[in-house]
């Protein structure tokens, strides 16, 4: 087994040596390279196959969680920056219409839950 893999250079990928590794896989490959036969080689296959598809799934999961958060992010800075919170009464008798000034807790949380709001 050391010799087929000091003579194939492939072995040395990432993604190989992860698939050989796991125990049961390693043991396929020595296997197949011990006792070269249809079977065990498809066996090898079949596993290797799997594994990758594995892989390849993982990575698309996470790429789609990653991608999905930045579009949300900037999907409500855009909603935040084009709908201003603004109160339809003044709060103060100066006219200053934030949600700071706001003293019901339940409704400036509930304010706070859907908006963004620029002054505290």
């Amino acid at each position: 087994m050391r010799k087929f893999i000091k003579d194939n250079k492939e072995v040395l990928h990432p993604i190989v040596k992860s698939f050989l590794a796991i125990k049961s896989n390693y043991e396929l490959v020595q296997k197949a390279v011990l006792f070269p036969s249809e079977k065990n080689k498809s066996e090898v296959d079949v596993a290797f196959k799997s594994y990758y598809t594995k892989l390849k799934l993982i990575k698309y999961v996470s790429k789609l969680i990653y991608f999905y958060s930045i579009d949300y992010d900037k999907r409500i800075n855009r909603l935040n920056s084009r709908y201003f919170l603004t109160l339809d009464q003044p709060l103060l008798s100066e006219g200053d219409n934030c949600i700071s000034q706001v003293k019901s807790e339940p409704f400036r949380n509930l304010i706070l839950s859907h908006f963004s709001c620029v002054c505290f």
